[in-house]
């Protein structure tokens, strides 16, 4: 069974270690008792053990106390870069990180650490062990994690663990992938806005793995979808890059904007839709049949619109220039019949009315 709290012992590799039923869940302090010694910490948290074994170095024996604690939540939640090469770390666990301590300043030759995970029956969902990395990040996030693995990967000495190179400090660590994992490509931004009669979109990447392409999606009523274009990727990329697009084609009222990130091997990832609005560009007129007055109700912001009046015949009997937005009336002083306005600019849009 589990046990809360702090838990406090002195060292050696075997009288203290856990199982699955039994481990500490919560912070285990060790101290030293010799001066080349493993420390074991049989944490855990939420039903699964996660055993951690610190192996410390000196030339001469010093008293001093270690700290380990296991936390059942995605290392991405503290918000560390990945790492910049040599090796490209595709992802890092969703699942566990660890905070390991000691007291500072670091008083050893060096330590290394030896982290445990399940392959079995557990959320770990490690299926290639040879790709596992041990990361290693400043305690409290928002920094950048480093592979502390050895060069030819993560050491094995015991199934279902990997340990480190000898370290000098230490702080949170957790496992990372060399394998093909999902792309985690970090978006800064995707924006949308009015330009004139366009649409300008605005994205953002401050870093990019395996990243073939974007695909921007557009829609008038946030339901139905169809592809706009797709903007080619950076592939792989440290450094942030920024991308644009302008949709020359809005559609009158709220245009809906979608951005999909795709990789190399057809993976993607959905981020939030923007929207742009803009004022409809369609006239209406009334009243029809008009008796004196024709009526021409013009969309937001549009001023100095030229019309032109046909009769039946095609024969031009008016034309003119409304200056104002909103309604303006047109005083006919035709015949009755069957006429037609025409406005030139607003993409030749005609309206048949009937004068009495």
């Amino acid at each position: 069974m589990s046990s809360g709290g702090n838990a406090s012992h002195s060292g050696g590799a075997s009288d203290m270690a856990g199982n699955p039923s039994s481990y500490i869940d919560g912070p285990v302090h060790v101290k030293t008792t010799a001066a080349n010694e493993v420390l074991t910490f049989p944490v855990g948290k939420d039903g699964a053990f996660r055993q951690v074994w610190v192996e410390v170095f000196d030339q001469s024996f010093q008293v001093d106390s270690f700290s380990v604690e296991l936390f059942h939540s995605p290392a991405q939640e503290l918000n560390n870069a990945l790492p910049v090469g040599p090796e490209i770390i595709q992802e890092i666990s969703g699942v566990h990180y660890w905070n390991v301590s000691s007291p500072i300043p670091f008083s050893h030759d060096s330590v290394k650490v030896t982290l445990s995970y399940s392959s079995e029956g557990s959320d770990d969902s490690v299926s290639l062990p040879d790709d596992l990395r041990i990361l290693k990040a400043p305690s409290g996030g928002n920094g950048v994690w480093q592979n502390v693995s050895p060069w030819n990967g993560a050491s094995a000495a015991i199934a279902g663990t990997h340990s480190t190179v000898g370290l000098t400090s230490l702080s949170d660590f957790t496992f990372g992938s060399v394998g093909n994992d999902p792309l985690p490509v970090e978006l800064l931004y995707f924006e949308a806005e009015a330009q004139n009669q366009d649409a300008m979109l605005y994205w953002a990447t401050a870093a990019e793995l395996n990243n073939a392409y974007f695909r921007i999606e557009k829609s008038t009523d946030g339901f139905d979808w169809s592809t706009l274009t797709e903007v080619e990727g950076a592939g792989n990329s440290s450094q942030v890059l920024s991308y644009s697009y302008r949709d020359s084609e809005p559609s009158s009222g709220l245009t809906y904007y979608k951005l999909y990130q795709v990789d190399f091997d057809g993976t993607e990832k959905e981020y939030d839709v923007r929207t742009v609005y803009f004022a409809s560009s369609e006239v209406n007129i009334y009243p029809n049949p008009v008796a004196e007055s024709l009526h021409v109700v013009l969309p937001e912001g549009l001023r100095n619109v030229t019309y032109t009046i046909v009769n039946g015949l095609g024969i031009m009997v008016k034309q003119g220039v409304l200056a104002g937005e909103g309604v303006t009336p047109i005083d006919l002083h035709l015949d009755a019949g069957v006429y037609t306005i025409i406005f030139p600019e607003l993409d030749a849009q005609t309206h048949r009315f009937v004068k009495r």
